[in-house]
């Protein structure tokens, strides 16, 4: 006999006496328990709504007919079937655990998370009632009730083990307990039934940085380096003399002013210093003194993002970026420059995750017909593909609103970057970025229109907890229709420590 006859006849053998078997509400739901076995999702609703028919409060005929339901990706039809069978039978555990999956699924955690209270003192020892009450608390923010509730179901395991490890893992990080997390990701590593979960769990070892601490109270960097420019000045004769090698200085700190599960606040200051060493172009030696200051805070789901940088340049030769002045005028400030900057994460998933960025520019050259404001609207979708690969892309829209007309502009904008990192004393990256800017208001014919390319590499190698080279190559093209076309190439080379 067939396994499928064997359990229609053991669903059957338990009817009470009397009943009639051909065309009963009993019949029907053996077919659907038959049919919801097989995964045969239409036989399934079919039979169990026939029961309802003539049973509409049967319980257990509305706890399956949800379960086909929410199978079948109609989870708000499901909901509410798990809610009828729960009101008609308030001690079915099952049918409450699978409203929690139903409303997690909805994005509904505080539901949820009130739905497996109610269910957590009838079944205290199963983990997915643990687990699933953990998930709710982090997708809730409530990190540290999510650790206790995440290690009773790592303990208590029932296949939650990895899972459970994974996510106390992110809840430790987001406490601060990033030692206590990398542990616990080490444990999730190990889960080879579940290798995209053991893959993640590498990465966010690496992303930890092993025994590095990422997460100080403050710091400071020193950078020593050199490398060389191509075309200094944007020069469209990439052979006119423009191209220098380079050396450069820098140095900064941070300073972490709130840190805290869900909300942090860190500012940081730092000064750069850089020599053209062809002489042709020394007068392009640049002083830029920076500063910025940011602020995010997780509400929930959601995670919002504030940044403010403040800058100002000096040039060696003023005279050079000002065609009001002459050659030679000596030091001094060539732009002074202000960018805010405002993140939304809207969706946050175990491998990705979706925000929507806006930053806002305001540049100020010495000489004003070049002054400009520039807004960008974005989407940012990052994938975390491998342990120890990465991607985020950025699509959106930039306008630039300048002073002076000939500089009005828009473009759709591209950018993407992909880090690696094979070790934890290496990272590797490669970048690359498109505009095709449309230049309205221009007084020549016809209106300018350039096309900008950008592609670049680099790599990290870590001597130490505190001492770093960094090599990197970057590359531009800026195609235009007026006398704007120039090419660029730029390598460096540099060491930097901190504390």
């Amino acid at each position: 006999m067939r396994f499928w006859h064997l359990l229609v006849a053991l669903i059957l053998g338990c009817l009470p006496p009397g009943v009639s078997w051909a065309g009963s509400p009993e019949v029907d739901f053996a077919k659907g328990v038959v049919a919801f076995s097989r995964k045969d999702l239409f036989q399934a609703e079919k039979h169990f709504r026939e029961v309802l028919v003539s049973q509409p409060q049967n319980p257990r005929a509305i706890y399956y007919l949800g379960q086909v339901l929410f199978l079948a990706g109609r989870t708000a039809e499901a909901v509410e079937n798990f809610r009828r069978a729960i009101a008609i039978a308030p001690d079915m555990v099952g049918a409450r655990l699978d409203l929690a999956q139903a409303l997690i699924k909805l994005g509904d955690f505080p539901s949820a998370e009130g739905e497996l209270r109610v269910a957590e003192p009838a079944a205290p020892e199963r983990a997915a009632v643990k687990y699933y009450l953990g998930y709710c608390l982090y997708q809730s923010g409530k990190y540290k009730e999510s650790i206790e509730y995440m290690s009773l179901a790592r303990n208590l395991d029932q296949g939650f083990g990895a899972s459970a490890a994974y996510y106390l893992g992110l809840a430790q990080a987001r406490s601060g307990q990033i030692e206590e997390a990398r542990k616990s990701f080490e444990a999730a590593a190990l889960a080879t039934e579940n290798q995209s979960l053991s893959d993640m769990a590498r990465r966010n070892i690496n992303v930890l940085g092993g025994e590095r601490p990422r997460v100080r109270r403050f710091g400071l960097y020193a950078t020593a380096g050199g490398g060389y420019d191509s075309n200094v000045a944007l020069e469209p004769d990439q052979g006119s003399g423009t191209g220098s090698a380079r050396l450069f200085l820098a140095a900064g700190g941070y300073l972490n002013i709130l840190q805290e599960a869900n909300q942090s606040l860190v500012a940081s200051l730092s000064a750069s210093r850089s020599f053209y060493l062809a002489e042709s172009v020394s007068g392009f030696d640049l002083t830029d003194f920076s500063g910025f200051l940011g602020y995010r805070h997780q509400f929930g789901k959601y995670r919002l993002e504030l940044a403010y940088q403040g800058s100002i340049d000096l040039l060696s030769d003023i005279g050079l970026g000002n065609p009001n002045r002459n050659v030679g005028d000596g030091v001094g400030v060539y732009l002074h420059s202000h960018a805010g900057r405002a993140s939304v994460r809207i969706a946050e998933g175990e491998s990705a995750g979706t925000s929507l960025e806006y930053v806002f520019s305001a540049r100020f050259f010495d000489y004003d017909m070049r002054n400009c404001f520039e807004h960008s609207v974005a989407v940012v979708q990052d994938v975390r593909l491998l342990s120890r690969l990465s991607l985020l892309v950025r699509a959106g829209v930039v306008i630039a609103d300048a002073y002076g007309d000939d500089w009005d502009m828009w473009s759709p904008n591209l950018e993407a970057e992909a880090r690696y990192a094979p070790a934890s004393w290496l990272s590797l990256s490669l970048q690359t970025g498109f505009r095709r800017e449309s230049y309205y208001h221009f007084p020549m014919d016809p209106e300018r229109l350039d096309v900008r390319l950008g592609a670049g590499a680099g790599a990290t190698f870590w001597l130490g907890q505190n001492l770093s080279i960094q090599v990197g190559y970057m590359f531009f093209l800026n195609d235009s229709n007026q006398p704007f076309s120039y090419q660029r190439n730029i390598a460096t080379l540099s060491l930097t420590g901190q504390m």
